[in-house]
Parts: structure tokens; C-alpha cells; sequence
């Protein structure tokens, strides 16, 4: 951080906020406060000087600096409102107010980029002709200056906090000052003869800011609809898993996150050797470790394997050929062998590839393949929903 942005943060108590979800709304609030006052003042500034020098790329460049700070009140007041503690309504808290604010954002920009580019095709049009002071040049690019300011003053905030729509308003003016400079550049042309570049700084304005609109809904549609946890994390939690003593696989990771707190659900393979008592600190380790600095709750599900069956070995080795000769199929789990002689009980969890769209008919093939070597068997074969890892 910069010295003004720790005077900032220092001004609205950054230091007072230990919980995560707390800071992450409180900086939100600050971010946004910040960006209405500029922003205003910026927006005016820059309808002056359209007006003044008759520009449409100046003037929807004005419009676009005013929609920053009508998008930093939504910040504002979607901060707010993720800020609020857990009610009876809702027992997980607020926090995804922070990304239903963020589409917000995301549809204003998009609407004013349509109506810029429809301007824009309106002045190539009918070309009008633009006067390009230097004073005109020289108060956008300082302008420029100050939205580059905001950009990291937001980005700032977004990293000590972690929050999305921060980083979305980092964006956000930023697009604001490379729009800027793509006016600048059409004004200049058009004091040279040629108003046309004024009218395309506009229209390359307005596809700018559909653009941005694009990606910070983006950023925001995929989390709240459910978006799939990461690679590296499912990874972690199954690498910290299997570092505590007895377990000897994990499987069925499942991750969910509502605003800044994380749900987190597996189960771990151990023997069924072991008492109630010894399963229980097991997964109660499990727990702690994998809750450790994760803001949320972890739940931990035992599954006993009794590897010490005879056919244990045998039937093992059948399913993995299986499996690997079978392209739907990515890997199998909490394989369990009840009774003795042919009549055993084969229990097995499957999970097929992402891409597979008929996995059942995996099943029934891994079913076929168990029949042929073990006829006499009675067969449980599970399949995982595609949301656990």
C-alpha cells in the first residue's frame, strides 16, 4: 500500500477488522466511499470539456467516469449488506451480496458501453467537427493520472482483503483510463482534420467497456452459481488429509463457499480394525487441520476398510484393471469385501471422468467384468456425483 492508502485504511480502522469477512466488507465500504467522491468530481471535469470542445468521445468518456460512481454506490451498498452477521434467514451470512452487487456493476457498464457505441456509430455517421485545445489534452491526461491512482488504491484494498469486487472496481477504473487515452488520442485527430478518430475513441470506448462488463460478470456468475473448487485446493485438502496418521486414502472432497465461508466435507480410508474411539480422533484431527486457517467448517466421514479380507487383494486388483481399461472412468474408492468363499458382498464407489455423460453405462461395464470372475458375488457399485473430488 501506498502512504495515502494506508492513511485511508489507517482513517476508517483497517486495523480493527481480524475477521476476514469483516475486513473484506469494511474495505469495500472504504473503496467505494472513496471512488463516488472522485469519480463525481472527475465526471464533471470531463463533461466540461466535451461540452466545451463539442467531442462525443469526451462526453460518453464523462458518462462512463459518472456510471463509475453510481457502480461504487452498488459497492457500497452491497458491502453493507454482505457486512451484516449471520441472521435465522440466513444461517451461512450475507456474504455473496458481495457478487450479486458485482453482476450489478457488470450490467450498468455493459448498458453504457451499448449506448456509447450507438453515439458512436451516430457521430461517424454525421461527422461533427471537434475543437482540440492543449488545455483540453492536458486536463484528460491528468484525469488518466488520477483514475490510475484509483485502479491500485482498489487493487490495494482487494489484496489485504481478498474481495472480488474490489478487485472488479480495480478493473473498472482502469478501463476508465485507457478509455480516456483512446479519447485523448481522438480529439487530437480531430484538431487535425480528421473527426472521425473522435467518433471511433468512442465506439472503441463503448467495446471497451462491454468487454470489461463481460469479464467482471463473469468473475462474479461463476461463484454464485456454484463454480468448482480449484485443482490446488481439492489437492491441499487431500495432501493435508492423508498426512495424519491412519488415514489411508481420502476421497469424496466437496467444497462450497457462500460469500467468505467455506464448507468443507471428505471422507478418509482407514481400517476397520480400529475402535469408535480411535475413528473419532481421526477425523477429528482431520478436521482441525484442514479447518486451520480456512474461514468455515470442515466435516470429516470415516470409511473402514477391512484390506485384511483374503479376496481383498484379488478383487482390488480386478477393479483397477477395470477401471483403467475403461475410458469413463477416472479412478474407484472404498472398495469393502463382506463374507467368505464365492458369496462375498462386493461394495465399490466409483467416479467417473467430468466429460462422461452416461457414466451409468460404466457402472453396469465394471458390474459385467466383476460377474465373469466372481459370478456367486453380490455387487454394490456406487457412483460419485460429479461435485465431489
Amino acid at each position: 500500500m501506498g502512504p495515502i492508502t494506508r492513511f485511508l485504511v489507517r482513517s476508517f480502522g483497517g486495523r480493527h477488522f481480524p475477521d476476514p469477512g469483516e475486513r473484506k466488507a469494511a474495505y469495500g465500504l472504504l473503496g467505494g466511499y472513496v471512488s463516488i467522491v472522485v469519480n463525481t468530481l472527475l465526471a464533471v471535469v470531463k463533461l466540461v470539456i466535451g461540452l466545451a470542445a463539442g467531442s462525443i468521445g469526451v462526453i460518453a468518456d464523462a458518462a462512463h467516469t459518472f456510471s463509475d460512481s453510481l457502480t461504487s454506490v452498488v459497492l457500497v451498498v452491497s458491502s453493507y449488506f454482505a457486512r451484516q452477521p449471520a441472521d435465522e434467514e440466513h444461517p451461512f451470512g450475507h456474504g455473496r451480496a458481495e457478487l450479486i452487487g458485482t453482476i450489478v456493476i457488470a450490467v450498468l457498464l455493459g448498458v453504457a458501453g451499448l449506448e456509447f457505441g450507438r453515439a458512436g456509430v451516430e457521430r461517424l455517421l454525421s461527422p461533427s467537427p471537434v475543437t482540440a485545445s492543449w488545455w483540453v489534452v492536458a486536463a484528460l491526461i491528468s484525469t488518466i493520472a488520477v483514475k490510475e491512482w484509483m485502479s491500485r488504491f482498489s487493487s490495494a484494498l482487494a489484496a489485504a482483503s481478498g474481495s472480488t469486487s474490489l478487485e472488479a472496481d480495480s478493473w473498472h477504473h482502469r478501463s476508465d483510463a485507457i478509455s480516456t487515452g483512446l479519447v485523448v488520442i481522438g480529439v487530437v485527430a480531430a484538431g487535425y482534420g480528421w473527426p472521425q478518430v473522435d467518433a471511433l475513441a468512442g465506439i472503441g470506448v463503448a467495446l471497451f467497456l462491454i468487454w470489461v462488463a463481460f469479464t467482471v460478470a463473469s468473475s462474479a456468475i461463476h461463484p454464485l452459481v456454484g463454480q468448482a473448487p480449484s485443482f490446488e485446493e481439492v489437492t491441499q485438502v487431500k495432501d493435508i488429509a492423508r498426512e495424519v496418521a491412519g488415514v489411508r486414502g481420502v476421497h469424496d472432497v466437496v467444497i462450497h463457499q457462500y460469500g467468505d465461508v467455506r464448507f468443507v466435507s471428505l471422507h478418509v480410508e482407514t481400517s476397520d480394525s480400529l475402535s469408535s474411539a480411535d475413528l473419532h480422533s481421526i477425523t477429528h484431527e482431520v478436521e482441525r487441520r484442514v479447518g486451520k486457517g480456512r474461514h468455515g467448517s470442515v466435516c470429516v466421514h470415516p470409511d473402514p476398510v477391512n484390506d485384511s479380507h483374503p479376496a481383498y487383494a484379488a478383487v482390488e486388483a480386478l477393479i483397477r484393471s477395470l477401471v483403467a481399461g475403461d475410458e469413463s472412468l477416472d479412478s474407484f474408492h472404498d472398495l469393502r469385501i463382506v463374507g467368505w468363499g464365492e458369496e462375498i458382498n462386493v461394495v465399490i464407489d466409483l467416479k467417473a471422468k467430468p466429460s462422461v455423460l452416461e457414466p451409468d453405462e460404466a457402472v453396469r461395464r465394471v458390474e459385467k467384468g466383476l460377474k465373469e470372475v466372481y459370478p456367486k458375488a453380490a455387487l454394490i457399485v456406487e457412483l460419485e456425483p460429479p461435485y465431489s473430488y
